[in-house]
Formats: C-alpha cells, structure tokens, sequence
C-alpha cells in the first residue's frame, strides 16, 4: 500500500527536524513525516555521555557550541523550552593559543578571526614579524575594492592585511569554521559582512570601529548533556511524524501536478506534493537529479572535506604544561599532524570531572589529510606524540574515541551563493534541498535556511492527505 502525505521530509538532522517543526507549529493540518536513514537523529551532532570510577564524561564527537550571536538556534531553544539546559561557555582570558615554530602563543584579546578589533593588541602580538604587523596596521590606507563580485576569502585578507596576518593568524583560525583553503572559499558565503564594511567604510578596520561596543559575555552556549540534546528533544516532540532506518532508494515526479513517490529500501511507497531533501550531499546528488536532471551539474559544482576527530582524557596530573584557554588552532604552514585541539574539559563546565582534562583533536581537511589516511591505532599514537610535544603530556590517555565522516566540512567556493541561486531554480515545484552543503554551515544557519523553507511551504500547501 502506497501512504500518502502532504509533505515528506528525508533526513532526520537539525536542518530535517527543524523544517519538520516549524511546519508542524504552523500547519498542524498537514501530514508530515520525517525519514531518516540511521537509528538515530541529529546526523554529524553526536554526544556521548561515559561514566567512569572517577565521574561523567560528556563527549562531543560534532559539534561543541551553538553560536548566540546569530540568533536562530538560540530561539529554536527557547521555544523548545530548553533555556535552563544550556550552558554558557567558560571565561578565559585568553581562550586560543596559535602554534608557532613549535609552541603555542596566546592570541591577544582584540585579535578576531579575520579582522583585529584591537589595534594595540596587533601592535604587540608575536604573531606577526614587525614588517607584518605593520601590513596589517596600514588597512586603513588600502584602497577599498567596491564591486559587488565575489572573490576567495584568501584574496580578501591578503589584500587588506597583508600575506602574513593571513597565512599566522587569519589561516589557523578559520580551522574551527572552514576546514578548507582560503584561497578557495567564498567571502560573500563565508563573511559577508567583510566586503560590506570596505564597501560602506573604506577599510574593515575603520569598520570594526564602528561596532557597537562588545557586552564582554561570550556569544558561544552549549547544554549541560551535550549538543545531541537539541536534535534529540526535536526527535522526542516529533516523535509521531519521525521514523527511524528508513532510508531512502529512489525518488520520482508522478506528473508535474501529481507530486512525488518515494520509495524505500524496504520497497515501501509513500507520496507527497512536497519533499524536503535534508540529506547529507551524496545522497542528494544520488536521488534529486533523475527528477530535476539540471541539478546534476550544479550538485557537482559542490565540495565537502573529509574530516575527522579524536576525543582523549588524561588525569590533569599526566599534562604538565596545559594550554591556558580553551584550545590550539595550528597553521598551515607549520606542517603538523592537527589542525587545532580543543579543551573541553576547560571550555565548558562539567565535560569532565574535576582534575582531569579532556581534550579534542581535529584533524583531515585542507590541513592534515595525511592524517586522515592513518588507520585508528596511529592516530592515537600521532596524537599522544603531539600531545607530549604541544603540553608535556605524559602515558596513554584513558578515554579514547574517534570519529571520521567523509562528508567533515562543506567548502563554500567562490560563486557559492550563485551557485545555490542557480540549484534552487533547478529544482521542480514542491522539491527543496536544505543543510549544511548550501546556505551555512553552522547550527543556527541550518535552522534559519530550515525554517526559511517550512515558512514558504506552510503558506502556500493546502493539505491534500486523506
């Protein structure tokens, strides 16, 4: 028997749950069903929570935050009713070290990722030598490039501050964002407020200026048990609409009025005027272009980067030169094995229990790829051997896990949100593709690209499920 729906959305990650949510919240009259391949929902977000002798764990094996400052995951939180579950994250003085011809050097507060708010704190910094400190003091008279066409993030910083602030300081900490090069990624998809402010103020640094002044408070929340609990209670209040190892063999238009047939691998067959595609990006480039086929070179035109990370705890005893803040982030050009490593056993209160660190290293991408092609017993020791270098860890670590995904990083290119204009006309009526791949790659972009989508759809589906 074939059931029928008004709207089915395939993928049971954040960006699938939440268009899920928002739809059910303003078309209760609709039937929607959720399918998600895996047992679990959430996708890349993984947490898991160990208990030991010495006390819990909380182990995150995706992401570790949620950014405040884009407001759109903070609100889905709210409305979920889970505002006493999220935890801000840790005061540091200074939170991230950079490495540095084998040592860590703490960034100076007022360094921010790609343009200093400080610029006493570029004045004083060991990052830079004093030929590129001062590149990088002389922003203000560089002279603004005020076209509106895209160019490579790379291109952007180096032509504002200089080739070394990139390659030290810009470079390394796009590590925890873009795992991709510079030279390759989009500013207008990555930062666009960037050539906004040289367009409006001549210069970035006159345009940081212009800001309002900072509250102090870290713009950065987690929750007490871990990331999972978002993509979790989501799961828990969808519960009637969200089905687990469905996965998803085929998708077909029925007529251009009769909707679309999905079938799955058990054979099943359901329909729908909608179907939302939140599924990871080879499996929308497997089932989305035998019903649009002028999606398949667009999907193409796509990149993501294998990536990987592997989680250690050591008693704080066996670490005797611990990071200060909450982390390292690693430059290209220092050729190591890692691309950055978190602490967070430091970043956010009860990861750990007291007197033990546990820490995070990322590795694979545009940085590492060696490291990717290790097998998990040699990543262990390739960690464990930095670890001893990088903070004087001592012995084996007594937590270990590891996570690999092929699909790590979406890598926004140059013409990315031209290209996702382009895909978007591509695609037949009452047929969307959401997540991280097109129009951000964070949590709160993926709720505001999600919900963007469940908006146009409850306003103009009548519900035809009988």
């Amino acid at each position: 028997m074939t059931e029928r729906h008004d709207v089915i959305i395939v993928g049971g990650g954040i960006a699938g749950l939440t268009a899920a949510w928002r739809l059910l919240q303003q078309r209760p009259d609709l039937s929607i069903v959720v399918l998600e391949a895996t047992d679990r929902p959430g996708g890349r977000i993984r947490t898991e929570l160990l208990r030991r002798e010495a006390g819990r764990f909380v182990i995150e094996l995706g992401a570790d935050s949620i950014l405040t400052t884009k407001p759109w995951a903070r609100d889905l939180c709210l409305e979920l009713g889970m505002d006493a579950e999220l935890l801000p994250i840790a005061r540091a003085e200074r939170p991230t070290a950079i490495w540095r011809n084998g040592q860590p050097v703490d960034l100076p507060p007022g360094l921010s990722l790609l343009a200093p708010q400080n610029l006493d704190a570029l004045r004083e910094t060991s990052l830079l030598s004093e030929d590129g400190r001062a590149r990088a003091l002389a922003e203000e008279t560089v002279a603004p490039r005020m076209s509106d066409d895209d160019e490579s993030l790379g291109s952007f910083v180096r032509r504002r501050f200089g080739a070394e602030y990139l390659d030290a300081i810009a470079e390394p900490l796009l590590a925890g964002i873009h795992n991709a090069d510079p030279d390759e990624l989009s500013v207008h998809a990555t930062f666009p407020q960037l050539p906004r402010m040289e367009r409006e103020h001549r210069s970035v640094t006159a345009g940081m200026r212009r800001l309002p002044p900072s509250t102090g408070g870290s713009p950065f929340v987690a929750f007490h048990n871990g990331i999972q609990r978002l993509p979790d209670t989501l799961a828990e209040r969808l519960a009637p609409i969200v089905r687990f190892r469905c996965r998803v063999e085929l998708l077909e238009r029925m007529s251009p009025d009769a909707g679309y047939r999905v079938t799955l691998t058990t054979g099943q067959h359901l329909t729908a005027p909608v179907v939302v595609m939140a599924t990871p990006l080879w499996a929308t480039r497997a089932l989305v272009p035998p019903v649009a086929p002028a999606s398949r070179p667009l999907l193409g035109r796509f990149k993501v980067a294998a990536s990987g990370a592997i989680v250690l705890a050591w008693p704080e005893r066996q670490i005797r030169q611990p990071l200060r803040g909450y982390g390292l982030v690693i430059p290209k050009r220092e050729a190591q094995p890692f691309n950055a490593i978190t602490v967070m056993s430091r970043k956010y209160t009860g990861r750990a229990p007291v007197g033990w660190s546990l820490m995070r290293f990322f590795f694979g991408g545009f940085r590492s790829p060696r490291t990717l092609q290790l097998d998990d017993a040699a990543v262990l020791d390739t960690a464990c051997a930095f670890a001893g270098t990088a903070m004087g860890a001592t012995g084996a670590p007594e937590i270990v896990r590891i996570a690999r995904w092929t699909e790590g990083s979406p890598i926004y290119q140059v013409g990315h949100l031209e290209t996702v204009a382009a895909l978007e006309a591509s695609l037949p009526p009452g047929l969307f593709v959401i997540g991280a791949p097109f129009r951000g790659p964070g949590i709160p972009d993926v709720v505001r690209s999600s919900t963007d989508v469940a908006n146009s759809v409850a306003t103009s589906l009548v519900s035809s499920a009988a």
